[in-house]
């Protein structure tokens, strides 16, 4: 109680802010990998982590947008039949709004991508998150073990993500890995295979849904 009453003064209420999330955003997509033949794919998604902007009062950032546009082109060659967006109310402080769901708008009403081809993951909070949770949303659609996914950003979180500096960072915050790194195949695709002994719930941790 004690917890759910510190999270509450600090407008950190994320685990409870998308209650229900597979039954409304994500359900076209859950309903629509029940009958997708997988072997049409090179990769089960495209992830695409968030980027917050530095501006409380705008959506997304610059290079949000950017990566975005780098996953529709990806997607467009029919590498993957989902693009997963990870991100939550993280940056700036106090942010109202959400990177995945803003990133989701952004995917219709731009590029007119379906609503059954995203994945919305609305509370990741780091890179690590970005990685595990997305890693947790594949096994919850079905997706082929050991189908590797794809990783789409920008050339320097692109470096980051392969690095031994991210490695040590999951295992120090999550305590394991949430997939193996693979090699990059383009400056801004990595190729990951998620780890689904990383998928469990840490419960130390008040904010992970």
């Amino acid at each position: 109680m004690s917890a759910v009453f510190l999270l509450d003064a600090n407008d950190r209420m994320d685990a409870v802010r998308f209650s229900g999330l597979w039954n409304t955003l994500n359900a076209p997509s859950l309903g629509f990998a029940c009958h997708l033949n997988w072997k049409n794919y090179p990769y089960t998604a495209i992830i695409v982590p968030g980027e917050g902007p530095e501006d409380p009062h705008t959506q997304l950032s610059a290079l949000g947008k950017f990566r975005l546009t780098l996953a529709v082109e990806s997607f467009n060659r029919q590498l993957a039949p989902f693009i997963i967006v990870s991100g939550g109310a993280v940056h700036p402080a106090h942010t109202d709004f959400v990177e995945a769901a803003e990133m989701r708008h952004f995917l219709i009403e731009r590029f007119h991508i379906p609503e059954r081809n995203i994945v919305t993951e609305p509370y990741a909070r780091h890179t690590t998150t970005n990685l595990r949770n997305a890693s947790r949303y594949l096994q919850i659609i079905g997706a082929p073990q050991n189908k590797p996914a794809l990783i789409v950003t920008d050339p320097r979180q692109g470096d980051y993500i392969s690095s031994s500096a991210f490695f040590n960072r999951n295992k120090a915050e999550l305590k394991c890995e949430p997939g193996a790194i693979g090699q990059k195949i383009t400056p801004f695709s990595t190729i990951f295979i998620p780890n689904n002994d990383c998928n469990l719930i840490d419960t130390w941790d008040p904010l992970d849904p």
